[in-house]
């Protein structure tokens, strides 16, 4: 049995800070009651009966997401580099020292095929990245801008570096709607306007690299650096890269859009809660799609047409029409394929 000590120093444990107030005589059989106030360190550390735990911040880490929308859009620098290549190459080809001799005819083929294949991988993509998964498409339109840039840089005649072209225009085409929702995808609100522009910017730049690496080098070693991009983009990618939330919760797979999330935002974010926000947004969807009920009929296709002219659609269409109308007719890929050949054309009239 334990001795009067022995219960006083039991009791006194749990509550260091408290004060005995009171105690009762000893029972016949050797207990006795000891009254305690708890003190106010105690009361403090106590949690009160409906206190909600703090909640944590519902925005992310800034720089995980803007470094991951970097590298995202590692696939439009590669677009810019495609479009500002025939610039450089086109004069070093038509030169009397080059070892592959070109005519003008050859010339603009090898300006334009690039933009002939660009609609198609356009097409494929967004299908693929619907199948597969924006971060697996992305992934796989690396493949053939890396064969692309090979072929060029190995080239012995001109079919070869149209074979080439052709491959980098692909892989220019795939890499445009998954790159840009990619960065919607995982980017949070405050952040999404700033980044969707990276696309943009990042087409400028590529276009800027190779004016400046033409003015270096040769255009078999150009287009031979040209492929490290890609390969490294595939690479970053696949190492650091997570698959968006949303795509996760489209096939099912909660918990790996849970730990996706985790990556993208850190362990300081309300993850539990942006992806509860997501899948209320999924199941919103989900229920205008069964609102008109299982056994309603698809729509027709007259019924279909019919809506694309209706104002709502008919309007907005029609001014991003006019928008690209207007920027493609105005010459600005030529300007672009051709840069250096303009500029030469224009010091001369200058000079005369």
């Amino acid at each position: 049995m334990l001795d009067e000590q022995e219960t006083r120093s039991l009791v006194e444990k749990p509550l260091n800070n408290s004060k005995i107030v009171s105690e009762t005589p000893k029972s016949p059989l050797g207990f006795q009651s000891l009254t305690l106030v708890p003190s106010k360190t105690d009361l403090c550390k106590a949690p009160l009966p409906n206190e909600e735990p703090p909640r944590r911040p519902r925005r992310g880490s800034a720089l995980r997401q803007v470094l991951i929308a970097l590298i995202a859009n590692l696939g439009p620098v590669n677009t810019g580099m495609v479009f500002g290549f025939s610039a450089v190459a086109i004069p070093q080809l038509m030169s009397a020292n080059s070892t592959i001799k070109i005519d003008s005819d050859q010339a603009s083929w090898i300006a334009s095929l690039s933009s002939l294949s660009t609609p198609l991988g356009c097409i494929l993509g967004g299908y693929l990245m619907d199948l597969l998964g924006r971060r697996t498409t992305l992934l796989l339109l690396e493949v053939p801008l890396v064969a692309g840039w090979l072929l060029i840089a190995t080239a012995g005649g001109v079919p070869q570096i149209y074979a080439g072209r052709l491959l980098v225009g692909l892989g220019s085409g795939l890499v445009g709607a998954p790159a840009r929702v990619y960065t919607g995808e995982v980017s949070q609100p405050h952040l999404r306007g700033t980044l969707a522009a990276l696309a943009s910017v990042a087409v400028s730049l590529g276009v800027l690299i190779e004016y400046g690496g033409g003015a270096a080098t040769e255009w078999p070693v150009l287009a031979g650096l040209s492929a490290a991009l890609p390969l490294a983009a595939f690479l970053l990618t696949a190492l650091l890269l997570p698959e968006t939330p949303a795509w996760l919760l489209t096939q099912g797979k909660k918990d790996k859009a849970r730990t996706a999330l985790h990556r993208l935002r850190a362990d300081t974010c309300d993850v539990e809660r942006e992806l509860a926000d997501l899948e209320a947004f999924r199941a919103n969807i989900a229920n205008l799609k069964s609102s008109a009920g299982p056994t309603a009929p698809p729509p027709k296709q007259h019924s279909i047409i019919k809506s694309l002219f209706e104002p709502a659609a008919l309007k907005p269409f029609s001014i991003l029409v006019i928008y690209f109308l207007i920027y493609q007719f105005s010459g600005v890929n030529s300007i672009t394929f051709y840069a250096v050949e303009v500029g030469k054309n224009l010091l001369i009239l200058t000079n005369d």
